[in-house]
């Protein structure tokens, strides 16, 4: 990967679980990933709905902003999983609803599913015949006193439960986006999931399918001559974001002026220095601050992470701020 200047390169930088994009002109090991260009898709011969890409503000097609290759097959084994990303190009439409969309295709292999379901359960089984080989621990006041530990009957409250391996699989359902591939439909599923309206991908499924409403009516993907002319297409390459621990250096001859005016007191100053701490914008703040260690980075991938939001209380602030921190 190349090596990206940054303010956070000292040996005190500590990684996250964040995965930052930078653009490249050089091609890098996602041949999938992109900024701008034209889109490519699961399946060659077949495209979602050109309903997908048309402005909700002008009705116009839309540019290809980013696709990005989001397998993880840690977490959904057989699942192709890739994500698009698109806006209008017009002026008059920045900054309104409807105006950038973005949608997920997925395309499940139900045989490496089944195969990663089966050497989960041989762990699993693997797993309980080890325990039932350990001898149960002696509790010595219950075989001295005969009285019960009360903590005996008590379930710890951090234990995980059967149920929640059997919650609803993201992307168990599937959608209109989305085309079958004729090859072997019977092994693979296509599914697609728009997330336009709810952007957050660590959030729950819908009970039920997305509405023909909210996908928009069917149409046949355009031809290239239909669309805008594309943004320049760029390699992403990726790198793990790294976070400077260490306190900014202050200059040995910096120093924080105290004095006053004539006739001013020190409770001015402080009431001073409280509306100003409270006219911060800290969301802002803190969207600045973490960008400004990593600057050139141009994508932040997170899967189940917070997004890092530059304003709470705009419409895309108020939908993804965590609960009870819109202010």
């Amino acid at each position: 990967m190349a090596d990206y200047d940054s303010d956070s390169s000292g040996a005190e930088d500590v990684a996250t679980s964040v995965m930052l994009g930078y653009a490249s002109k050089e091609p890098t090991g996602d041949d999938f990933s992109q900024l701008g260009g034209y889109p490519a898709w699961l399946d060659d011969k077949t495209a979602p709905s050109g309903a997908l890409i048309k402005c909700k503000t002008c009705s116009n097609y839309m540019t290809l902003i980013l696709q990005l290759n989001g397998e993880m097959r840690d977490r959904f084994p057989g699942h192709e999983r890739r994500l698009y990303l698109w806006a209008c190009r017009r002026k008059a439409c920045r900054r309104k609803e409807g105006s950038m969309r973005g949608f997920r295709a997925v395309k499940v292999d139900q045989s490496q599913v089944n195969a990663a379901k089966e050497s989960s359960s041989d762990v699993q089984g693997s797993t309980s015949a080890a325990n039932d080989n350990v001898k149960p621990a002696v509790n010595l006041g219950e075989t001295l006193f005969g009285v019960k530990s009360p903590s005996a009957a008590q379930t710890n409250p951090f234990s995980t439960t059967n149920s929640g391996s059997a919650a609803a699989n993201p992307f168990a359902s599937a959608s209109t986006m989305a085309a079958k591939p004729p090859q072997n439909p019977t092994s693979t599923e296509p599914l697609a999931e728009t997330f336009a309206d709810k952007a957050r991908i660590s959030s729950p499924p819908p009970p039920s399918q997305p509405s023909q409403d909210t996908l928009g009516p069917q149409e046949p993907w355009p031809e290239t001559s239909a669309l805008p002319r594309p943004y320049p297409s760029y390699y992403i390459d990726a790198d793990t974001e790294y976070l400077d621990t260490e306190p900014l250096d202050i200059p040995a001859n910096a120093r924080l002026e105290r004095s006053t005016a004539e006739g001013e007191s020190t409770g001015n100053i402080t009431d001073d220095k409280a509306a100003f701490e409270s006219s911060m914008d800290k969301t802002f703040q803190r969207f600045a601050d973490r960008l400004a260690q990593n600057p050139e980075q141009i994508l932040r991938y997170e899967f189940g992470g917070q997004p890092l939001l530059y304003s709470k209380t705009d419409a895309v602030g108020k939908l993804l701020a965590p609960p009870g921190q819109n202010e």
